[in-house]
């Protein structure tokens, strides 16, 4: 049975408001999580991995990415896709030795003056990890990466990943083929927001006593 003029443009309405329902929860957390680290881009996807998937492309066999003690181990997969992952002490190490040269990019969860320093005068992006600490802004930081939203949403089983960026090109880049998280976990992600700063002032609290 074939539709009439009129109930197609009802079927094609009807289907566009629900394409915008569902992908709507997914670009308002988009947009909430780059105002919460100060910067005009931010993407979500499905997991970790699915996040790693979409950085890869950023890269070329044989780049050498050095990541810090205390790194995701998921990152050493790259390995297997020919690029040079190495794991060291960030903190105490002279990126400026002509050792670290060729550097493409430094992983880290902590940015301070000295690495951002010596990152970029390795022509290196720098990527701070704030799984663990939301919030926080860029810090000189190329890219913010969220490898769950634990933290985020208060809710430990929620795969969901972030990477935030003020830098278009990067956005742009780690936009393509990427694998968006669900409609459930944005939402309740998104929901969460609202309580973050009074999660993260108790876990503070806690912290401090113990």
């Amino acid at each position: 049975m074939s539709l009439s003029a009129d109930e197609q443009r009802i079927l094609t309405s009807v289907t566009h408001d629900l394409y915008n329902a569902l992908s709507s929860p997914r670009e308002q957390l988009e947009t909430a999580v780059a105002h919460l680290e100060s910067a005009p881009f931010a993407l979500s996807y499905a997991n970790a991995s699915a996040t790693l998937l979409s950085m890869i492309k950023l890269f070329h066999p044989g780049d050498r990415i050095l990541i810090d003690h205390n790194a995701p181990p998921l990152l050493e997969t790259w390995n297997s896709a020919g690029l040079k992952v190495e794991r060291l002490d960030l903190q105490h190490c002279d990126l400026a030795a002509p050792h670290y040269q060729g550097v493409k990019l430094i992983w880290t969860t902590q940015c301070n003056p000295e690495l951002l320093a010596m990152a970029h005068m390795q022509g290196a992006w720098i990527l701070l990890d704030s799984t663990l600490a939301p919030g926080r802004g860029m810090c000189g930081a190329d890219l913010v990466y969220y490898g769950h939203a634990g933290c985020l949403s208060g809710q430990g089983d929620l795969t969901l990943s972030m990477l935030i960026t003020a830098s278009e090109t990067l956005f742009e880049a780690c936009s393509v083929g990427r694998i968006p998280p669900g409609l459930v976990e944005s939402l309740l992600t998104l929901r969460a927001l609202d309580t973050l700063g009074l999660r993260l002032e108790r876990a503070k609290e806690t912290a401090d006593l113990l």
